[in-house]
């Protein structure tokens, strides 16, 4: 049987619950990230994990001479260094000499998503870009490069209008919601500086839907139930599977409308997900 070794940027409550799914199948995994104890790390103490940061592009060398397949548990890692042992790995496969990238030798070695699926996910701006020209359905958004154009925002959009950072933004983080003229002044002081900015239409949504998304090395798409999310400050607080939409205050549950509105958010995500390439679970909100 065939047997790869993967490789994990990232060892967090994720990377963990790979872990789990990768001892069932008896898949090895080596994890890198700094904490000794990371949580993916504690299931599996004597495999041969690295202590570092997965944004460091030694240390992701030092992984891919370890490993055949490279994925992640969270975006925010080097993606050129990705693109480099990609190229490097692609010329690999069509020559017989060794391959060198800065000093050190380079084993083939896969890479999913890929480098520019995942550099897509760092930046929601482009992020958007690359849906919209996929037809995913989105609320309008502006690039926000100075003040003149975050004010243009307010005037496009009216307010409430949300303002992002196009990178660095999770949990809360990197967003400010603009609630009236008088904010414009102080809304780039509430975001991390230096960070480029994008403004969008405010969504007036009754709740939020979640798909996790799989995507095959040749493209298929297959998606996990649609479930219903409920954040408190910002961050997943309760998870409701299957989702309650289409569900009355007296518990009653209207089918039609609840099938109806999760095979529309299945559907869209499914597209978006088609629309990227590499492998790997995607969560579509």
């Amino acid at each position: 049987m065939e047997t790869r070794r993967v490789g994990i940027l990232g060892g967090g409550q994720l990377g963990r619950m790979v872990q789990e799914a990768a001892s069932r199948l008896n898949i090895s995994l080596t994890i890198l990230d700094e904490p000794m104890d990371a949580p993916a790390k504690q299931l599996n103490s004597i495999q041969p994990h690295i202590q570092g940061s997965f944004k460091d592009p030694i240390k992701i060398r030092e992984l891919a001479q370890l490993v055949d397949v490279i994925t992640v548990e969270i975006e925010h890692v080097d993606t050129q260094v990705l693109k480099d042992l990609e190229e490097a790995s692609a010329a690999a496969s069509t020559s017989t000499t060794t391959t060198t990238t800065s000093s050190s030798t380079c084993k083939k070695v896969a890479i999913h998503p890929t480098p520019s699926t995942i550099a897509l996910i760092q930046d929601k701006y482009l992020q958007k870009q690359h849906l919209v020209q996929h037809d995913i359905p989105l609320v309008q958004f502006l690039d926000c490069p100075d003040q003149s154009t975050i004010e243009q925002a307010g005037q496009l959009f009216d307010y409430p209008f949300m303002l992002k950072a196009k990178t660095m933004a999770y949990d809360g983080r990197g967003n400010y919601v603009v609630r009236q003229e008088s904010d414009l002044k102080e809304a780039r002081n509430h975001l991390q500086p230096g960070l480029p900015l994008y403004a969008e239409r405010w969504a007036d949504f009754d709740r939020e839907l979640a798909v996790m998304v799989v995507r095959s090395i040749t493209g298929q798409v297959k998606s996990y139930p649609v479930v219903e999310t409920i954040h408190k400050n910002s961050i997943c607080h309760l998870v409701f599977a299957p989702a309650q939409v289409g569900r009355g205050l007296n518990g009653t549950l209207d089918e039609t409308f609840a099938n109806s509105i999760q095979d529309q958010a299945r559907q869209v995500a499914e597209n978006a997900v088609a629309s990227l390439s590499g492998a790997g679970v995607f969560g579509v909100e």
